[in-house]
């Protein structure tokens, strides 16, 4: 398992509406940025990236590109989930929080929650959102803009080595209809890797299906 941290803020600017996770809320103000300046997704995607140690937004996606001008920051979702897939990781789980005095979250909440396990193709129930204020302290308490904090939690799809001292690995097996499925698959991978002590296996939803996640060690 891997973890990550990712951070982002932008000021308002003249408009009508702000865009957080992939909604468009109703405001006295807009966001400033290249792209559609949803700081909650752009939190969410550099703790993705961080978690696999692949370049920031900043590198994939630079404000000096005009392809990425207004572009949709659910869409940049898309493309880092599928950029962690091609680097052998697997999305356990995200969570942020958005800091601001306005708008007002609450209501929105669940549709953002939606987007997001839409976009990163994990379990709404691997979605977390919160909002909280800085009691009028800083930037965000004078309403000059908002700021987003995110965590994500990995998995290795191919090999993580934990550590050299440990030995231990990390092996998940994903996409599979019914619990009784993901135990066939698990019976076919114990039978095939006899040489392996396994020492947690455990079952969980995974983009409305389920996963095992395993770790184990090479005996001997």
């Amino acid at each position: 398992m891997r973890t990550g941290i990712g951070f982002d803020v932008h000021a308002f600017c003249d408009g009508e509406h702000v865009t957080l996770g992939g909604v468009s809320i109703p405001h006295t103000n807009a966001l400033a940025g290249h792209s559609d300046a949803d700081v909650l997704v752009h939190a969410v995607m550099d703790a993705l990236l961080g978690a696999a140690a692949l370049p920031d937004i900043g590198t994939l996606f630079p404000d000096t590109d005009e392809q990425y001008k207004d572009i949709s920051s659910i869409e940049l979702a898309v493309r880092v989930k599928v950029l962690l897939e091609r680097a052998g990781f697997a999305i356990v789980n995200v969570d942020c929080v958005l800091v601001a005095e306005m708008p007002r979250v609450a209501p929105y909440r669940e549709q953002i929650k939606q987007n997001l396990s839409d976009a990163l193709e994990i379990d709404k129930t691997r979605v977390g959102v919160k909002a909280t204020t800085t009691e009028g302290l800083g930037f965000t308490g004078r309403k000059e803009g908002i700021a987003a904090l995110a965590t994500a939690l990995v998995c290795c799809t191919k090999q993580d080595v934990l550590g050299e001292a440990s030995g231990l690995r990390v092996k998940s097996l994903h996409g599979f209809g019914s619990p009784a499925e993901i135990e066939d698959a698990l019976n076919g991978w114990f039978a095939a890797n006899a040489g392996v002590e396994v020492v947690s296996v455990q079952i969980e939803p995974w983009a409305n299906r389920f996963a095992a996640i395993l770790v184990y060690r090479q005996r001997g």
